[in-house]
């Protein structure tokens, strides 16, 4: 399926497709009705919030789960800590986005 520019209006700044390679570290369980497994991860970011979204997403890109940080380097953090090996495995879907990072 193709990357998205927009999930759940908000803008999609960073995307990965998790693989063998990003292994769970079994530090969060996250639970969702219906859950079905999650594929992918997006750090999105809503127009008038100051921010970052980390979106659990499944194949099609429905979220089934989020967190929120006050910055995009937390969210990346939050994502390697639940799925080790995907700090260097971010593809940049919008990068005009990236100038509003957040405190650190």
């Amino acid at each position: 399926m193709t990357q998205p520019k927009e999930i759940d209006g908000a803008t999609v700044i960073m995307s990965i497709k998790l693989t063998d390679q990003h292994q769970p570290t079994g530090f969060t369980t996250h639970y969702a009705e219906g859950f079905k497994s999650l594929d992918r991860l997006a750090i999105c970011k809503y127009e008038k919030d100051p921010g970052f979204y980390l979106f659990y997403c499944e194949i099609k890109w429905n979220v089934l789960n989020d967190t929120y940080h006050e910055s995009m380097e937390s969210a990346i953090e939050q994502a390697e800590l639940e799925f080790k090996g995907t700090k260097q495995s971010w593809n940049t879907v919008n990068s005009s986005n990236k100038k509003n990072e957040g405190a650190k």
